[in-house]
């Protein structure tokens, strides 16, 4: 059994230097707005999901972006060597800490990351990082003098928001936990994402029918669950009901072809009309084809059962049940993905942001041992195999819930000022610890 013990990240908005410890099963973030809880999200989506590599200049954190100014300033000097100057530029950087058994027969993608020769040994260390190369040192800090009225601060990261997507790119390694300088180099963060998957159930829902957006977003989740039901890895049930909806438009499909496009043809003009020759033997056809992810994405809605045969909008009940359905179809479409995998990850890292969002006060509380019980019940469908390795991140803001959590789960994200004026930073209060060794003042 492998498990994702901790997260350290360097570098990245208000986390410019924050481990946390992870929970076997949920850990939760709590803290102000602004105090950081959204960037730890953020900086695992820009790392290893679909916003992978799409790092700009404000993402670097405040307390390390003059090192860009330093490094700029070793260049004009030229009294030191490039990889001085590049040891000087701020990175952003994502270590993640993992447990293993060491009887396991097979640690699978863990594997490639074990690069210790302490028997004794259970921790294995990966580390992804977003920092330049020697080679593009030159292409990140030498541009054109700035005009004379110019600041050269401004200047310079006026340059960067241009320079740093071709300059930075993603590096990933194992660390040794007995020697830090021992490192492996992967050429491709591929290895990482075999040995971490995430998914996101975000604070930005768009269920309310008052706001801009899509309100039939339930409905929008059932071609992600025909996708993963669609896959020759997932379960026979569930492509035994893919199959089932491919035959029912291909029959729908023939019907329109057989009657409703010789219908259509009617509305087509007669090329020959137009008196040119070479369109005299042309003809245009009409062929409708039905796809089924089109159809499921774009006219399909879900309904609520009603009575007398009156079946209410997905838009028609409460917003805070909407939400919970929402999360629960999404954990649903998520499990799926991680069944269907041909190489399962070692880690399965969903971050669930403010759940409580319209829940009634008792629902919040019992939100954490639902999240357990819906993993237990998701994986009943899979007798033949292991329960759903997740281990999931909550933050919220709701006391409801934090205070129906572990105490040692809790994680306290606090916003506190630096040295560096107007600078703040996210310092992270972990509650593992137990109540006797914390601070009093905390």
């Amino acid at each position: 059994m492998v498990r994702l013990t901790s997260v350290r990240v360097e570098g990245f908005r208000l986390l410019a230097d924050a481990e946390i410890a992870i929970e076997a099963s949920a850990t939760v973030i709590v803290g102000r707005n602004n105090s950081g809880k959204t960037s730890l999200t953020e900086i695992f989506d820009r790392f290893l999901g679909e916003q992978s590599g799409r790092f700009r200049l404000e993402d670097f954190a405040a307390v390390v972006r003059p090192k860009f100014l330093s490094a700029k300033r070793l260049r004009v000097k030229g009294e030191c060597a490039p990889d001085e100057v590049l040891a000087e530029l701020p990175f952003i950087a994502l270590t993640l800490t993992f447990s293993y058994d060491q009887n396991a027969a097979d640690l699978g993608p863990l594997s490639p990351f074990i690069i210790d020769l302490d028997p004794d040994c259970t921790t294995a260390i990966a580390r992804i990082e977003y920092s330049p190369s020697l080679n593009t040192v030159a292409s990140l800090l030498d541009f054109p003098d700035p005009a004379v009225d110019s600041d050269a601060a401004d200047a310079l990261y006026c340059h960067l928001r241009e320079a740093i997507p071709r300059a930075y790119s993603i590096k990933t390694f194992a660390i040794d936990p007995t020697d830090e300088t021992n490192r492996r180099t992967f050429e491709k963060a591929s290895e990482l994402g075999g040995l971490v998957h995430t998914g996101f159930v975000k604070a930005q829902r768009t269920l309310d029918l008052g706001k801009r957006g899509d309100p039939d977003v339930i409905g929008k989740l059932l071609n992600r669950l025909f996708r993963t039901a669609s896959s020759p890895t997932a379960s026979a049930d569930d492509q035994k009901i893919a199959d089932g909806l491919k035959t029912s438009v291909t029959v729908l499909e023939k019907a329109m072809q057989d009657d409703f496009d010789d219908q259509l043809k009617a509305l087509l003009p007669a090329l020959n009309t137009f008196g040119f020759p070479s369109l005299n033997d042309t003809e245009l056809r009409p062929q409708t084809n039905i796809d089924v992810e089109s159809l499921l994405t774009d006219n399909t809605r879900i309904h609520y059962t009603g009575t007398d045969g009156v079946h209410l909008p997905e838009g028609y009940n409460g917003l805070g049940t909407r939400n919970l359905i929402f999360i629960l179809l999404q954990l649903e479409a998520l499990h799926k993905a991680y069944r269907i995998s041909s190489v399962r990850p070692s880690t399965h890292l969903v971050f669930i942001e403010e759940p409580e969002a319209h829940l009634h006060p008792q629902m919040q509380e019992v939100f954490i041992a639902q999240l357990n019980q819906a993993v237990a019940k998701l994986s009943e469908k899979y007798p033949n195999e292991p329960v759903w390795q997740v281990q999931f991140i909550v933050s919220t803001h709701s006391s409801h819930l934090a205070n129906s959590a572990q105490f040692d789960a809790i994680r306290y994200f606090l916003n506190e000022p630096t040295a560096q004026v107007g600078v703040r930073r996210t310092k992270v209060k972990d509650f593992r610890r137990g109540a006797e060794v914390i601070n009093p003042e905390d």
